[in-house]
């Protein structure tokens, strides 16, 4: 058996998104470690911007995927406008 480890430009495109998503939602928790609070140890966090839809049906797909490979999943809906830069 071979594994490709070849990513389509769609999905490669996100990856810078998500990354930078992500940075605003940590800083996010350092401002208020209470966001925390509702989080699962152990969980696949996927974040789904309000301001990008194909970045959102993006991350909704890995969400299924994660959930359809067994994995716990938290969905967590986020407006990057009021993220900090």
């Amino acid at each position: 058996m071979t594994t490709s480890t070849d990513v389509d430009r769609e999905t490669a495109s996100m990856v810078p998104k998500n990354l930078e998503l992500a940075r605003r939602f940590t800083l996010s928790i350092f401002e208020d470690p209470s966001l925390l609070d509702d989080i699962p140890d152990g969980i696949t966090l996927v974040l789904i911007p309000d301001d990008h839809d194909e970045l959102a049906q993006a991350n909704l797909d890995i969400a299924v995927g994660s959930a359809r490979s067994g994995r716990d999943v938290l969905i967590r809906h986020i407006r990057p406008a009021e993220l900090p830069d």
